[in-house]
Formats: structure tokens, C-alpha cells, sequence
């Protein structure tokens, strides 16, 4: 390893042996000093306990066999030590749909309840996949799948009507 004339370190091709030191500043000014010949596994580490870690408890939305629109949720918590924003959340058929104001704030710890409505439009099954977005640094984007079936409600006349006649213009 030799020393590049920015300060950075640079490598020559092939297997390098030594130790590296990353100094990390937090955005509230704080610094911490990592020392290691594992960097990448460290610097995570060392991130994890001031990132937001989306989780989505929710596998996936099974409206089932309906007629008229319907609600359902998707569940998103926050596993990290920082608040996660979940910037967007999208749906690839317009015959389902977020109902929520986005971006919303997930504190640590907490979860949100994201409504999904399906109103169906054509008879029949329909799939979609709703995707969310936040900033999570390591797993900041996630798919649900969401499916539905829409059924055409039966009509049924059960008497018969009659009108009376009835004049124009009275």
C-alpha cells in the first residue's frame, strides 16, 4: 500500500495485507474511529446502531374473490435506532391503490399500517406489486405482492314490476 497524494490509500493488484482506519462523523457532529482489516463488515456495524431498518410484517395482500372496492393494510416497521421515512409506495395497476399521505416518519420502534384499496374495474384476477421506498441504507426498497379477484354481482328481480300508463306531458 502506498500513500496516494490526497491522503486516500491506494492498492497495487492482488491481495493486500494490513490494517485500515476509517474515521466516520455522524450528522449530529459525533465521530467514531474504526480500526480494522474488515472494514466493510465494521463500518455496517457501526452504522446499524444509527440507521433506520425498514420491515414490511406484511407478505403480501390477498383481497380474495369481491365485488364492490375494498381496504386492506400493509404493516411497515422501523427495527433501526433512527426514524425511517417511507418516501414513496407505489402500485404498477390502477385498480389498486395507497390510500396514505406520503412521506411518512416510522419512529425507532414503531410501525405504520399503510391502507391498500383494491376497486375492482374488469371481472376477474388481478395481481399487482406495491412497491415502498424509504431510507433505509441497506434495504431501502421492498415488493408486496397484492392480489384480487373481482366478481360481477348477480341481479335478480324477484317480482315482477308493472308501471301504469301515463300520458305524456301530465
Amino acid at each position: 500500500m502506498r500513500e496516494a497524494q490526497d491522503g486516500l490509500a491506494t492498492f497495487g493488484l492482488g491481495r493486500q495485507a494490513g490494517i485500515v482506519e476509517v474515521t466516520v462523523t455522524w450528522p449530529d457532529g459525533g465521530q467514531r474511529r474504526l480500526i480494522s482489516s474488515e472494514v466493510s463488515r465494521t463500518l455496517r456495524a457501526a452504522l446499524d446502531d444509527r440507521v433506520p431498518e425498514m420491515a414490511v410484517e406484511t407478505e403480501g395482500v390477498a383481497f380474495g374473490e369481491i365485488e364492490r372496492p375494498a381496504e386492506s393494510f400493509v404493516t411497515v416497521a422501523n427495527r433501526g435506532a433512527s426514524a425511517l421515512t417511507l418516501r414513496t409506495a407505489r402500485v404498477n395497476l390502477a385498480a389498486f391503490q395507497v390510500v396514505a399521505a406520503l412521506p411518512l416518519t416510522i419512529p425507532p420502534g414503531g410501525s405504520a399500517r399503510l391502507p391498500v384499496r383494491f376497486a375492482p374495474g374488469r371481472p376477474g384476477p388481478q395481481a399487482a406489486t406495491l412497491t415502498l421506498q424509504t431510507d433505509d441504507p441497506w434495504r431501502g426498497q421492498r415488493s408486496i405482492p397484492l392480489t384480487a379477484t373481482a366478481s360481477v354481482p348477480d341481479l335478480d328481480v324477484a317480482q315482477r314490476l308493472s308501471f301504469e300508463a301515463t300520458p305524456v306531458g301530465k
